[in-house]
């Protein structure tokens, strides 16, 4: 059965971009939405059998009802009542629906924390598969640029767009309109964030795996990824890559071979780079300058979603106005406006606070912070994708509002721990 839930763990993660889902509660907006996403289905049975296998282990059994195990964790057992209150509190305050669902799939995030944790896989074939499935993403991405439309189909979870819809993502230079790459993941924002993960965690598989026709394949595989991230044109995320592979390097500069290898993969990034910055200049001096009308309407949206923001944390500044429902809030509060014009504030620390309160935003610093110092200690390296999805939450809530988000924030916290602790235990046997 190890076997079993270690494959369909490795499924989930190649498949996690991918927006399958079963919508049983439409609505005329993303965030009144209810569904069931393929993804949270497959977790829910890797998360089944994990405890079935856990039940069938008899010390598991005994440990788990002992006398001395529950003294132990008073303490533990304190915290977990309080946090149910917690999450009580966060459904019932707002649309118990809506909270539901989103409570839900916390549950399931921290059900994949430790399922990536418990696996029997390395964090690096984790990290590939993740890794692989960005590569898959780089070529859609490439395709729906060069072709300026994003094609339409359910089973794949994805929506119809082209460069003359309403609403869709574009860069408008002069009378044209030119529709940015989309990916699988509903947006390019959220395309970009993912391949800027993805990017970074190449570069550290690169310099771990000591094999040259690996690393070739690797070298080809980055190359897709940056031009997947580059059609994305999501500055955010470009520069949260770029602050990731600056951590990197500054993590080996005194390993003269790992700077040399790291060297030869930012020549590539950078003549790449440089090459479609000339081929497509307009478009890039218009992101770059925000001069554009659609530029400035856009970067005046988001200023006013902080105007916004306040009204609706200021609801419930300690606890939070529910999970989830920060939409329908904002809604409730600009009931006079169009929907096209309201949508969440672009910060997912913000869009906790505002959601879960100061308690909550208090509890997921704690957890974030320990991640970061545990990962520190022992697996610098990894350290650097973690700044870039630090990095993106200060401009994007996508990690935090929507299911893919949260798995890619799932997975990143199982494979930091496990990278780190299995680091622990092999210096341990070593010793």
């Amino acid at each position: 059965m190890k076997k079993i839930i270690d494959y369909l763990l490795l499924v989930l993660l190649f498949l996690i971009p991918w927006q399958t889902r079963l919508i049983y509660r439409s609505d005329n907006f993303e965030y009144g939405t209810l569904s069931l996403y393929g993804t949270e289905i497959l977790l829910g049975i890797i998360l089944f059998l994990l405890l079935l296998n856990w039940l069938k282990n008899k010390n598991f059994r005994q440990n788990i009802f002992s006398k001395k195990l529950w003294q132990l964790r008073q303490r533990r057992l304190l915290g977990m009542i309080i946090l149910f209150g917690l999450f009580f509190w966060w459904w019932q305050v707002g649309d118990k629906d809506i909270a539901g669902q989103w409570l839900t799939r916390m549950f399931l995030i921290f059900g994949l924390v430790g399922a990536v944790v418990a696996s029997k896989l390395s964090w690096e074939k984790s990290a590939f598969v993740f890794w692989l499935s960005g590569v898959v993403q780089g070529v859609l991405a490439v395709i729906q640029f060069l072709t300026q439309y994003v094609f339409e189909n359910k089973w794949l979870g994805l929506a119809v767009h082209s460069a003359g819809d309403l609403g869709a993502g574009v860069i408008g230079v002069d009378n044209a309109r030119w529709l940015r790459a989309y990916g699988s993941l509903g947006g390019p924002n959220p395309l970009g964030i993912y391949l800027a993960i993805a990017l970074v965690l190449g570069l550290i598989i690169y310099l771990k795996w000591d094999h040259f026709k690996i690393r070739i394949l690797l070298s080809v595989g980055q190359i897709i990824i940056l031009v997947g991230l580059i059609f994305s044109f999501s500055r955010s995320a470009w520069l949260a890559g770029a602050l990731g592979i600056i951590f990197v390097i500054l993590l080996e500069r005194k390993n003269i071979i790992n700077l040399k290898l790291i060297s030869r993969q930012i020549f590539y990034y950078l003549l790449l780079s440089f090459l479609f910055v000339i081929i497509f200049s307009p478009l890039f001096f218009t992101r770059l300058t925000a001069t554009g009308k659609l530029e400035t309407t856009s970067l005046n949206s988001r200023r006013t979603q902080y105007s916004e923001w306040q009204q609706v944390y200021n609801t419930h500044p300690w606890l939070g106005v529910g999970s989830g429902n920060y939409f329908l809030v904002l809604l409730e509060q600009n009931s006079n406006r169009y929907l096209s014009t309201l949508q969440p504030i672009h910060n997912s620390y913000l869009l906790i606070l505002a959601e879960l309160g100061i308690v909550g935003l208090s509890l997921f610093v704690y957890l974030v912070g320990w991640l970061v110092v545990v990962v520190w200690q022992h697996n610098r390296q990894f350290l650097s994708v973690i700044i870039v999805l630090l990095v993106s939450g200060l401009f994007e809530h996508w990690p935090v509002s929507l299911w893919p988000g949260m798995l890619v924030v799932g997975v990143i916290f199982g494979v930091g721990i496990k990278s780190a602790y299995l680091l622990v235990d092999t210096k341990a046997k070593a010793v």
